[in-house]
C-alpha cells in the first residue's frame, strides 16, 4: 500500500461524503448502506463509500434536481418581470406624454 494509493483513497472517500451530503441537502434519496451493489469498502478497514456506478446515477439525480429547481425560479422571474417591465413601459410613457403637453 504506498502513499500514492491511501491519498487516491481518501480523495475517493471526500468525493463519496460531498456527494451524499448533496443529495441529503436536496432530499434526494441516498442507497442503504446494507446495498452491496452500491456502497464498496475503502482501503482502511471500516470505511465505505459509494461505488463508480451509485457515484454517477446520485451525481445524475443531482444534477436532475437542481435543474428543475432552477426552472421553477426561472418561469416565477418570468412570470414577474414580464408584467414588471410592461407596468414600467407604460408608467414611462405617461410620463412622456405628460412632459409633452403643452404648458398652459
Amino acid at each position: 500500500m504506498s502513499v500514492r494509493d491511501d491519498e487516491r483513497d481518501q480523495i475517493i472517500n471526500l468525493e463519496s461524503l460531498i456527494l451524499l451530503e448533496e443529495a441529503e441537502h436536496l432530499g434526494i434519496p441516498v442507497p442503504p448502506l446494507d446495498d452491496k451493489d452500491s456502497w464498496e469498502g475503502g482501503r482502511r478497514p471500516g470505511t465505505h463509500r459509494l461505488g463508480l456506478h451509485a457515484q454517477v446515477l446520485l451525481r445524475q439525480a443531482i444534477r436532475n434536481e437542481k435543474k428543475e429547481k432552477w426552472g421553477v425560479v426561472a418561469f416565477r422571474l418570468k412570470e414577474l418581470a414580464v408584467p414588471l417591465i410592461g407596468v414600467l413601459g407604460a408608467l414611462w410613457g405617461l410620463h412622456k406624454f405628460i412632459h409633452a403637453l403643452p404648458s398652459k
